[in-house]
């Protein structure tokens, strides 16, 4: 009966291993997301976008912004790395000159499970497959902030 239900078993080899890693992968893609509040400036180029931990005295709101790092091994640092550059990006896509970083954290991934049962006769017990995996290792960082405008003095 093992026997049956691991050949049973190999004909799902190649869905049950793009099931398990197709959403790891799709997870790995950093995102951004914005909310205008305020005006619109042409683009300008993310190396002029200056971060601010702290709010300068003087600047517009240009929009809410929201990015994530995407899933990855890396560390921590990196991720915050990679999450506050997608924010620059879209702070210059909007035309904003600083971005005030407001918030940092974890994006804390779920489980992939798959599941796998067969009985040929109501007599015989099902033959039972319950696989779970863990995606924590892949957590990604995510980073809020505000695009904002700073006149040049």
């Amino acid at each position: 009966m093992i026997a049956r239900a691991l050949g049973d078993l190999s004909a799902l080899r190649v869905p049950l291993s793009v099931a398990l890693i197709a959403p790891l992968l799709a997870s790995c893609a950093a995102t951004t997301d914005y909310v205008l509040v305020g005006s619109v400036r042409p683009p300008i180029s993310p190396d002029e976008v200056r971060v601010y931990w702290e709010p300068p005295s003087a600047f517009e709101e240009v929009a809410a912004v929201d990015a994530s790092s995407g899933a990855s091994l890396s560390s921590g640092r990196a991720k915050v790395n990679r999450a506050i550059q997608a924010l620059r990006r879209q702070a210059a896509k909007l035309g904003a000159n600083g971005l005030l970083v407001q918030d940092i954290e974890d994006d804390v991934g779920g489980t992939v499970g798959v599941e796998y049962a067969k009985g040929d006769t109501a007599q015989e017990a099902p033959s039972s497959l319950d696989i779970h995996v863990s995606s924590n290792l892949f957590n990604a960082k995510l980073a809020h902030g505000m695009a904002i405008y700073v006149r040049p003095e």
